[in-house]
């Protein structure tokens, strides 16, 4: 069983978070670099503000797809910042 570290309640702005070996809860993202390169844990209740994400992980399995496109996919979606006039 995967162990990680907590976040609670934490303003991230204008930096670059490495998620993995991690849990996030009522965080809050905005313009941050996001950083995957390993197994990250919950996100639960935190937003995301035009963000980036750098993704640098391996897809071996139909498991570890359906997981992060379930878990990941709709957060970075919802982040990414628009263009003007969007």
């Amino acid at each position: 069983m995967a162990v990680f570290l907590v976040h609670e309640n934490v303003v991230y702005e204008d930096q670059a978070v490495y998620l993995s070996g991690s849990s996030y809860f009522d965080c809050t993202f905005t313009r941050c670099t996001l950083i995957i390169k390993g197994p990250i844990g919950p996100l639960t209740g935190c937003t995301f503000d035009s963000c980036v994400w750098h993704l640098d992980m391996m897809v071996h399995d139909h498991r570890t797809w359906d997981s992060f496109v379930e878990t990941l996919v709709p957060y970075i979606g919802r982040s990414l910042p628009r263009a003007p006039g969007e």
